[in-house]
């Protein structure tokens, strides 16, 4: 709408208008003989005949030799009108005129004298108007001029020329003065515009974008928003600026078309401010636009439209979707990159030309993405920014996934780490991208943790460890990766993390370093990207105790139960308080929607549980009321106490040996757990050990580290260091368990590390027979050999209650159809009876395969 009105106000300024007719008319005849004739003459355009006869009735009889001159017009003179007695004889010299007639005559010529000056100034707009190209109007200006003076050849001339310019266009019929003006300023004024633009592409190619610097995970994360009025700012000042670049170019297509002819500089000068206004406004509005052009290069340089594809759908996917996933996070938290901000570039070779040269000049898309695909498992990636380059890299398959995975689709790993790198790098210029990032700001560390939770490295639980392993380690702020991988180990070795209760205080220790908090009476949360992180973490921290509490078979001390079932409903009421706050949030709140159910059940779940325990045990609540009721009464005179079993004796709170230490990579932590382990302090250390061992390397290190001389024959050792559950959880042994760990036997691997020959001195000190420890052993084994290692204790004593006991029967039992189909609905109805996951036909075959091959560790 502006674009239409500036310039039709522009020529509404300056299109001359139509001529008004001539107001002079013939002066009124005294006598008709006198002036009624030259009367006549001059409202027929006679000028000339008309002044003639006018003088005639003026010139004096007594002097006939008088040649009386006409006045003359622009470039000629009128006819001379001679009196001498040869050609006026004497009989015929008429009376002198009287008064009246030559104020009549008088009168007329100075009508004749005004006619023909008016007829020269309309002669005059005409051929000002034939020379900017308003035809018709100068076709309107020479035939009113021609119609006032018949004898005004100048008038003649000029319609000629006017038909002489437009012979063949239909011009003076079809277009009006308004008509003309807009063809007059058409070429102007796309001059004037394409000028705006080269200066366009000029700044452009000045201007210098740094970086926007990225927030610490520790800060305050409401600091980095924009302040509120520059949602309004902005777009007031592009709409300012089209609207002075419109007007600029107006104005100098008016000055050229040669319509200024006083103050034409002026105009000029206003327009130019105003097109270099507008020019940058656009420049840097375009260079920090969010828009990406990709394209993907095979080993022979020639385009992969097929590669290119998966590559912007691989971004959109990572930077666009709402969060996903909820024990295992997919992809990113990140949902601010917008669907249009994404394009390929096109197959055809001629749109393809136009598109790099509208990018060339234009810069219609500021950020470039190329990507070459090598020959082998690498791939180089250039990344540009208003033609300049931010960021060349090689990407190399086994600098992303582990060395000994057997990699079936290298592009798919490639542009993936392609596809993270493109979105770390426009999180540092578009800082709302960096929101659902987590904390990362190293691509490989996101490549990492992309590619473990999805197929097919999410089904393989060894390769989804120790890629989210690596993912910690090279980028510790990561703390997408950091819950990822803390649920990976309860499903892979539970061991490390002390199961449920272990993964559960991790988490609460992971939920403590994110920024901000948000508690059951927070009525907002921050919208810092970390909203479906922290609902995840507050979920699994709440089922992590819930199962801790209502766990009998492992004899947990009930006033711990009981704590734990205050931590899971202080948990899930977190959690119920951060989907309901994140309900209006865009994309997160439909995640949070769905969560809300979830947690709204998660909630009953709890209470019900807690009320159910506190009815089962409630003589243990009693007592557990009184301690902590105790110190209040006497607060006075013991002063405030942290434990409720202090019996009212001062003490500090002790530090949490997880506290700090989710801001350190797997390989700092290792560090830290030798230190932890040479100055004595155990708990510390198993706590970073327990972490660090993740990645292999840590754990190849800790078998041989002097550091851990101490702690060697320490049962939290052996089971992180192998990975193995308790051997007191097999329900044969579990009575002697405490009798087992005195003799450095903790984990399954123990047993079967002790040579055969020693088993009738062990049956001896624990006082059973030396077979029963002979299917120990053979329980061991399956127990090592089990596919699942977070059921391996569980499934283990379903087999056993099924009278499976070793390797060969469960080989035995699954040799055939029939025996599977025998033994597969026994194993289900016991798992129903014991409440807990059943083993599928896949796992229960696996383990039947891998059963003969358990080795000791």
């Amino acid at each position: 709408m502006v674009a239409f009105i500036v310039p039709i106000g522009f020529v509404t300024a300056c299109a001359p208008g139509s001529p008004e007719p001539s107001s002079v008319s013939a002066p009124a005849a005294s006598t008709p003989s006198d002036c009624a004739e030259a009367g006549r003459a001059l409202d027929d355009g006679l000028l000339n005949r008309a002044e003639e006869r006018y003088l005639a009735v003026l010139s004096p009889p007594s002097r006939p030799s008088a040649t009386a001159a006409a006045p003359t017009t622009t470039g000629r003179a009128a006819s001379p009108v001679p009196t001498t007695p040869s050609n006026t004889p004497s009989a015929s010299i008429p009376p002198a005129p009287t008064e009246t007639a030559r104020e009549c005559a008088l009168a007329g010529v100075v009508a004749v004298r005004s006619k023909r000056a008016d007829a020269a100034g309309m002669v005059a707009a005409g051929e000002h108007a034939l020379r900017t190209g308003q035809y018709a109007t100068a076709q309107e200006w020479f035939e009113q001029a021609q119609k006032t003076d018949l004898d005004n050849k100048d008038a003649a001339a000029g319609l000629v020329a006017v038909r002489e310019e437009t012979a063949g266009t239909g011009h003076p019929t079809t277009l009006v003065g308004y008509g003309d003006v807009l063809l007059r300023l058409a070429l102007p004024f796309l001059g004037a515009l394409v000028t705006m633009l080269l200066f366009v592409r000029l700044l452009l190619g000045l201007i210098r974008l740094t970086p926007k610097p990225r927030q610490s995970s520790n800060t305050d994360p409401s600091a980095a928003r924009p302040p509120p009025r520059r949602k309004v700012v902005s777009p007031l000042v592009a709409g300012l600026a089209v609207v002075a670049g419109i007007a600029g170019a107006a104005g100098a297509a008016w000055v050229i078309a040669g319509y200024a002819d006083v103050g034409g500089w002026l105009v000029l000068a206003g327009s130019a401010v105003a097109g270099c206004f507008a020019a940058s406004v656009i420049a840097v509005r375009l260079s920090r636009r969010l828009r990406v052009r990709f394209e993907v290069r095979g080993a022979d340089n020639a385009v992969d439209g097929q590669a290119t594809a998966f590559l912007v759908g691989r971004l959109a996917a990572l930077g666009g979707q709402r969060p996903q996933g909820l024990l295992i996070p997919r992809g990113t938290d990140v949902v601010a990159l917008p669907d249009e901000a994404l394009a390929a570039m096109p197959q055809s070779a001629v749109l393809k030309a136009l598109l790099n040269l509208g990018w060339t000049l234009f810069h219609l898309s500021p950020w470039r993405v190329t990507v070459t695909m090598g020959a082998g498992d690498r791939a180089s990636i250039e990344i540009s920014r208003n033609r300049r380059p931010v960021v060349t890299d090689v990407l190399w398959t086994r600098e992303i996934v582990p060395p000994d995975d057997d990699v079936a689709d290298v592009s798919y790993v490639l542009l993936t780490g392609a596809a993270a790198l493109v979105l770390v790098t426009l999180s540092e210029a578009h800082t709302e991208l960096g929101k659902g990032l987590c904390g990362t700001k190293n691509w490989r560390s996101l490549t990492k943790q992309v590619l473990a939770t999805e197929p097919p490295y999410l089904t393989n639980s060894h390769v989804r460890t120790h890629l989210l392993a690596e993912a910690i380690d090279v980028d510790p702020g990561n703390r997408l990766a950091w819950y990822a991988y803390l649920l990976s180990l309860v499903g892979s070795e539970p061991a490390l993390v002390d199961e449920w209760s272990g993964v559960a205080r991790r988490l609460d220790a992971l939920y403590r370093v994110l920024p901000g908090s948000v508690t059951k009476t927070s009525p907002t949360v921050p919208a810092d990207g970390y909203t479906a992180l922290r609902i995840r973490i507050m979920y699994s921290s709440a089922v992590g105790w819930l199962r801790h509490g209502e766990d009998e078979d492992k004899d947990h001390p009930a006033d711990e139960r009981a704590e734990a079932f205050v931590q899971a409903k202080e948990s899930a009421t977190t959690m119920l308080s951060a989907v309901t706050a994140a309900g209006g949030e865009d994309r997160v709140g439909e995640f949070a929607k769905e969560m809300k159910p979830m947690a709204e059940t998660l909630v009953a779940s709890v209470v019900a549980a807690e009320k159910k325990f506190a009815e089962e045990r409630k003589p243990m609540a009693e007592t557990l009321v009184a301690s902590v009721s105790a110190p209040e009464k006497n607060s006075a005179e013991a002063g405030p106490v942290s434990d409720p079993g202090g019996g009212g004796q001062e003490e500090e709170a002790p530090d949490d040996p997880l506290d700090g230490l989710f801001s350190k990579s797997l390989r700092t932590l290792y560090v830290e757990a030798c230190h932890q382990a040479r100055i004595s302090k155990r708990q510390e250390a198993f706590a970073a050990l327990g972490l660090a061992v993740g990645l292999p390397i840590n754990r190849l290190g800790a078998r041989n580290d002097p550091a851990f001389r101490e702690l060697r024959n320490h049962g939290d050792f052996r089971r992180i260091m192998t990975g193995q559950p308790d051997i007191g959880g097999l329900k044969p042994i579990r009575s002697y368990r405490s009798a087992l760990h005195a003799r450095a036997v903790f984990v399954p691997g123990d047993l079967l590390a002790r040579s055969a020959s020693d088993d009738e001195g062990l049956a001896a000190e624990l006082g059973v027979r030396a077979d029963a420890i002979v299917a120990w052993r053979e329980l061991c084994r399956l127990v090592v050999s089990c596919p699942e290692p977070a059921h391996a204790v569980a499934w283990t004593n379903l087999l056993h209650d099924a009278g499976i006991v070793s390797p060969a029967d469960l080989r035995r039992s699954f040799e055939t159809a029939a025996r599977r189909r025998e033994a597969g609905p026994i194993i289900a109805a016991l798992a129903a009876a014991a409440q807990v996951a059943v083993p599928g036909a896949e796992h229960l075959e696996k383990w039947a395969e891998s059963a003969g091959g358990a080795q000791t560790e």
